[in-house]
């Protein structure tokens, strides 16, 4: 088999593992750290010493299990992905499959235990829990494995379920028998340094009771249940929020492949709706097409492979497919465009930009992410935030009321300074105070504007593009109009298009709603998500209208 050349943290790995006394190691490493690697040069160790014959690699998801299953193969391993129907294979080293296949198969998994000599590795092991489908599928399939290698880079789940085969300490944290952690693979040079970049706004949002509020996204004083409501009615892509968040990443993008030119972007959306709305939006800000990688997509994993291969494309939209163990080199930039809360995810998602390669200058990984306080906490625990700066502008402060009860003071945002430290210590985070101002500069300085995004001038044939795609969204959103407008005559008789198109206008802020592109874009997200609303309350007339649209087209 080819060798492997091996950091000196791997090395270190690959020979307490073939000293260990028990079956089960647990090996920690940073999220991109080259957990693979060493767990590659180590199955040779175990098979050796075990007199083992069979290998069993057990990955999260399909895609992962790919991958596991190419670097398997690229030295000198025979693998297989799938089991047939006559049951194990014959004439491989062994086979890599995910939690899923060995929970809908363990007793298949559990006779190929007894029946040879087994080394298992199960990646991202966290999936499994003792309580749950997959931990009890697992302990059945593979209690009986010589050995088990259990890997991880967040070694815990929110839901504080026990992970199978992981060993406990009284106060119930894991006890990893190696650990690499994240300050040391920055030390090593093998992890790009990351800094969060926290977007605050005002939000109108309803809350739990139904209540319609508003209030700052970093405001701590409401509960998480609101927290999460408020959170993502700032992510929605008509609000001018999640735009701007977009531009600034963007904006970053596009610096940093002045240095790296094949540098890409993530997004993680919150679902796949919420990922379509949002590529939509992304190709209105930066003039190119992103790529979408949602489960709904045919095809979703080439997709992934293909965006990793192609130096030309900047952005990929996703939900949770590009989450742990996949491995796309050439990300720096990520948004997390989702309200979900799990620092587990958030971890996993932020590991994806901070692999570093050989060939890269110093580059940090910038992550963007609204100012809410569950997100904050989980960026503070991690240990590595350089700045955490408010970047949306703030609407001016309302006057006195009439009562002559003063109005409530906009907060000032302040700034975080927090660093990571080559130490295994956790990271004591101070709040600080903004860099002082000469007396000479103006009092708005440190306010936030809207970035600029630099372009080179457009090819005849783009801007003919750009004018048909144009009158083509034109034409939707007066489709859309058209139907919202039917809908609201339901309750309000008096309804007319010249309603809709003043409501609409009231939401934008503006006197004309289909001059430019990014205002139909805009335009198109808030009229979908309304008229999606009333459709809830009038199913028969959505009905009624489809079946006149085609009787439309069939007579056109």
């Amino acid at each position: 088999m080819s060798a492997l050349q091996l950091r000196h943290w791997q090395a270190r790995a690959v020979a307490r593992i073939s000293s260990h006394p028990d079956p089960d190691f647990l090996l920690v490493a940073a999220p991109a750290a080259g957990k693979t690697r060493a767990a590659i040069a180590a199955a040779g160790v175990l098979l050796e010493r075990h007199q083992a014959d069979q290998l069993i690699l057990v990955c999260p998801t399909v895609l992962v299990r790919d991958q596991w299953a190419r670097a398997l193969t690229e030295v000198g391993y025979r693998i297989q992905t799938t089991l047939d129907a006559q049951g194990w294979p014959a004439h491989q080293h062994g086979v890599a499959v995910t939690y899923a296949q060995i929970a809908a198969r363990p007793q298949t998994f559990a006779d190929a235990c007894r029946n040879r000599a087994t080394v298992t590795i199960l990646d991202e092991l966290h999936h499994g829990a003792d309580n749950r489908v997959w931990g009890g599928a697992l302990r059945h399939a593979l209690t009986d494995a010589r050995a088990r290698l259990l890997l991880s880079g967040t070694p815990f789940r929110s839901d504080g379920d026990q992970i199978p085969f992981v060993r406990y300490a009284p106060d119930g944290h894991c006890i990893p028998d190696f650990t690499y952690s994240y300050p040391e693979a920055i030390r090593d040079e093998v992890c790009r340094p990351v800094r969060f970049v926290a977007h605050d706004a005002t939000v109108t949002y309803r809350t739990s009771e139904n209540l319609v509020r508003t209030g700052q996204l970093n405001d701590p004083h409401t509960t998480h249940a609101d927290r999460t409501l408020r959170l993502r009615a700032g992510l929605d892509p008509a609000q001018i929020f999640l735009r701007q968040m977009l531009a600034r990443a963007h904006q970053d993008l596009v610096r940093i492949r002045q240095r790296i030119p094949d540098a890409a972007g993530l997004i993680v959306c919150d679902t796949q709706e919420h990922a379509r709305e949002v590529d939509q939006l992304l190709t209105t800000i930066t003039q190119t097409v992103p790529a979408l990688a949602t489960s709904d997509v045919p095809r979703a994993h080439q997709a992934i492979s293909s965006f990793n291969a192609e130096a030309d494309s900047q952005w990929l939209v996703s939900v949770r497919m590009v989450s742990e163990g996949v491995d796309i080199p050439r990300l720096c930039v990520t948004v997390l465009a989702s309200a979900a809360k799990s620092e587990v995810l958030m971890r996993q998602i932020v590991g994806r930009s901070l692999r570093r390669r050989p060939q890269d200058p110093d580059q940090e990984a910038i992550v963007h992410l609204a100012a809410d306080p569950d997100h904050l906490a989980y960026a503070r625990r991690l240990h590595v935030v350089k700045s955490l700066r408010a970047s949306a502008p703030q609407p001016p402060a309302k006057p006195a009321s009439s009562t002559g009860t003063p109005s409530r003071p906009r907060r000032r945002p302040t700034a975080l300074a927090l660093r990571a430290v080559a130490s295994d210590q956790p990271t004591h985070l101070t709040p600080i105070s903004p860099t002082p101002r000469s007396a000479s500069a103006p009092q708005h300085a440190q306010s936030a504007v809207t970035p600029t995004i630099p372009a080179l001038p457009p090819s005849p044939e783009e801007l003919q593009r750009a004018a048909a795609r144009q009158q083509a969204d034109r034409a939707q959103l007066m489709d859309l109009l058209t139907t919202y407008v039917l809908l609201r005559r339901e309750t309000d008789p008096q309804f007319t298009i010249l309603s809709a198109r003043r409501e609409l206008a009231e939401h934008l802020h503006t006197a004309t709603i289909d001059q430019d592109p990014e205002t139909i874009s805009t335009a198109l997200c808030w009229v979908r998500r309304r008229t999606g609303e009333l459709a809830g309350y009038h199913p028969a007339l959505v009905r009624r209208l489809a079946t006149l649209r085609r009787a439309q087209r069939l007579a056109s």
